[in-house]
């Protein structure tokens, strides 16, 4: 299987595909939680797989560094998604 081809059908199982976080439609990145360099098994693996907007990618898919990784992304995007406004008084 192809990174293409895994794409298309993930697109074709999730459909809209959206920001974990934010829910927009702009510039979709699909973020590998587990890198591939780090565990290639994982590469196509819907498990591994969180669509980030591309924003949002970069800062809480890699921690604001494209080369670091972070492995609690779902963990972080659960807690950001229950934060609102309403709680600053």
């Amino acid at each position: 299987m192809t990174w293409k081809s895994y794409k298309r059908r993930y697109i074709q199982r999730h459909h809209p595909i959206v920001c974990a976080l934010c829910n927009s439609y702009r510039l979709i990145d699909f973020h590998h939680i587990i890198p591939t360099a780090i565990n290639p098994a994982l590469q196509f693996e819907d498990s591994n797989i969180i669509p980030l907007c591309r924003s949002h990618h970069f800062i809480y898919g890699h921690r604001s560094n494209w080369s670091d990784f972070n492995p609690y992304v779902r963990e972080d995007i659960a807690r950001m998604k229950k934060f609102t406004f309403q709680n600053i008084n």
